[in-house]
């Protein structure tokens, strides 16, 4: 994420946009067709309203599993 108003786009960006400066490498393309697929599959709308919220509820689902909780 660059900014706040990436949140409200309505379409994942290509894959050119995606680039990991920690490790100095763009993304790989099984990554970005996984985040595709998952778009497509949810019928996603909005980066903020959908992508993350439901990436957000992933992670806590599996931490929660990871736990037992």
């Amino acid at each position: 994420m660059t900014g706040p108003e990436k949140l409200a786009e309505t379409q994942l960006s290509p894959i050119e946009t995606f680039y990991n400066t920690l490790k100095d490498e763009s993304c790989p393309l099984q990554k970005y067709d996984q985040m595709r697929k998952i778009w497509v599959h949810y019928n996603m709308k909005t980066i903020k309203k959908n992508y993350y919220d439901h990436y957000l509820l992933s992670d806590v689902v599996l931490l929660a599993t990871f736990f037992k909780i």
